[in-house]
């Protein structure tokens, strides 16, 4: 399984920034485009939802993905990188990638 994420925004210094007034349509894309080729995914869109770090935590260890994909706006890649780091050391997490960029935290093989 995989999971998307779009992260909660904890250091946003403009509003607009830390709560959305609506779902991340390129996570709805993304994840409608690996449904249809039959990949099971789940979307956290903790912006739209209002949910802090912890209740993404949280949600991981219910959902135990093997790769988790994130979502973000500039201001907000250092909210990616620290949730990153979390899932992670915490989680059996097989590598993480935002909008596009592959990081590989652990092999896939």
């Amino acid at each position: 399984m995989i999971c998307l994420i779009n992260v909660p925004a904890t250091n946003s210094i403009e509003s607009h920034y830390a709560r959305s007034s609506y779902p991340r349509l390129s996570l709805a894309y993304l994840a409608g485009y690996l449904r249809d080729k039959g990949v099971d995914c789940r979307v956290i869109d903790a912006k739209f939802s209002g949910i802090n770090f912890n209740r993404v935590l949280k949600e991981i260890d219910t959902i135990r993905p093997r790769m988790v994909g994130f979502t973000s706006m500039t201001p907000e890649i250092n909210d990616v990188a620290d949730l990153a780091q979390e899932i992670v050391r915490d989680h059996v997490i097989q590598s993480c990638f935002q909008n596009g960029f592959t990081i590989a935290l652990k092999p896939l093989w």
